[in-house]
């Protein structure tokens, strides 16, 4: 970010010690705040930083220390995590070492910008910006963003970063690309990513007030945790279950009315519906069945559609296209279904939120035709309005899923941008609250 005003601030101090030949010391008016973490900081960071400090040249020649190596593997592995050419890896290092020194600075020092970027106040809230995997994604979709179909990775770095910065002092990022590179290399190959995971749920599952992902690794059966981190990306993900593989259709909501979030799957051989409760740890107790031929079904998704507090399922029969909503009894088991219309087998991927912000549980597909995603409002009486769209360019999207993922009080949707079957990168599209989403951001890839 700019320097503007620390310079001339510089310039006149300077000024003044040349007219009297003396310096006036002045208590500040506020005592720094430590640096924010980035991380927690291990002995490989340690490790890592002394070996850097027989490499390095520029700015951090002899001042890497193991913070600010965390700081360093924080943005790399965001990056990676996008999945964007590995030069961006350096475009992120090197900016961040000419604003920051690799730190993760909350003192405002320059007008109001904070954190490993400087990102001043119009790219986000203070706690955003703070956040080492918001803000090297702001940076990122920055870079997307003003240097459109990668035409960055054939720029100068230095140039590049200037160019999504906007720095009064251009000529300073060149200068430490060399080092930036020493140091991506440094952090290593990017580790084995989680590939072919399918399945995908989303609710607060692990109790702390943000929706989480629940995904089933493809290849072992097993099933995921990813927890939400109320910012729109999540964390490490941990293991919560085997066997997975020998289930379709799942889908969260709280069945049994204890508060906490539940997981409904049809089992691929007898077509029953399982009820698997949560515990509201991120792990879930036995199942139990709540009836027979659920897979004369097929596009479940969940939410109270009939307005009387108790989670729903929606899914469209295989046979006559029609949309059935089974009421539930908040006992883990189902009413008899209501047929709320015909001719949803034109649509696919279905996912349930509230979209347009009117406290009722709607339903978001993908027409197969025209592969625009359509949004049909609820109206809390088990039967939904008319479809609003929502966009186009939604039939490359499989694994929808909705939740307030950035915590603004609004529905999201997250997708994976790949045939079924393949990996491929996780987006998250911002709900507004009126049946419409924002602009895109990378959150994740090979999923």
């Amino acid at each position: 970010m700019k320097k503007t005003l620390r310079r001339s601030l510089q310039i006149l101090a300077a000024s003044a010690v040349l007219a009297s030949g003396t310096v006036a010391v002045t208590s500040p008016a506020h005592a720094a705040l430590p640096d924010v973490s980035c991380g927690t900081v291990t002995s490989a960071d340690s490790a890592a930083a002394a070996q850097l400090n027989q490499q390095l040249t520029g700015t951090l020649r002899n001042a890497m220390t193991a913070y600010r190596v965390s700081c360093a593997r924080a943005v790399v592995n965001t990056v990676r995590a996008i999945g964007v050419p590995q030069q961006a890896e350096v475009i992120a290092i090197t900016t961040a070492i000419v604003e920051s020194t690799l730190r993760n600075n909350p003192n405002m020092e320059d007008h109001d910008s904070v954190g490993l970027f400087q990102q001043r106040a119009s790219w986000g809230s203070t706690a955003q910006r703070l956040d080492p995997a918001m803000t090297t994604r702001k940076f990122i979709n920055a870079l997307l963003s003003t240097y459109p179909n990668n035409s960055w990775t054939s720029k100068p770095i230095g140039e590049v970063c200037q160019g999504v910065q906007r720095s009064a002092y251009p000529d300073r990022y060149q200068y430490q690309v060399a080092d930036a590179q020493r140091i991506v290399d440094a952090l290593g190959q990017a580790p084995a990513a989680p590939v072919g995971m399918t399945g995908f749920a989303s609710a607060d599952f692990n109790g702390d007030g943000k929706p989480d992902l629940a995904a089933v690794e493809a290849s072992t059966g097993k099933m995921f945790l990813y927890p939400g981190n109320g910012l729109g990306t999540f964390g490490q993900r941990t293991l919560i279950g085997t066997g997975w593989d020998s289930v379709g259709n799942v889908t969260p909501g709280d069945f049994n009315g204890d508060g906490k979030t539940d997981l409904a799957a049809v089992g691929a051989g007898d077509g029953s519906l399982y009820v698997y409760p949560g515990t509201g740890t991120g792990v879930f107790g036995a199942p139990w069945s709540a009836g027979t031929g659920w897979n004369t079904l097929d596009n479940f998704s969940a939410g109270d559609f009939n307005g009387d507090g108790k989670s729903d399922i929606a899914a469209v029969g295989t046979a006559d296209g029609s949309l059935y909503v089974y009421p539930g009894t908040g006992t883990g088991y189902f009413a008899a279904p209501i047929n709320a219309g015909n001719g949803w087998n034109t649509l696919d991927r279905f996912t349930g939120g509230d979209f347009n912000g009117d406290g009722k549980s709607d339903i978001a597909a993908v027409g197969t035709a025209d592969g625009k995603l359509y949004v049909y409002p609820g109206t809390g009486t088990g039967w939904f309005a008319a479809p609003v769209s929502a966009g186009t360019g939604w039939s490359i999207m499989r694994d929808l899923v909705g939740g307030d993922f950035n915590a603004d009080g609004r529905t999201d949707i997250a997708a994976v941008q790949a045939p079924r079957g393949a990996a491929g990168n996780m987006y998250l599209y911002p709900g507004t609250g009126q049946n419409t989403f924002g602009t895109r951001s990378a959150i994740g890839t090979d999923w």
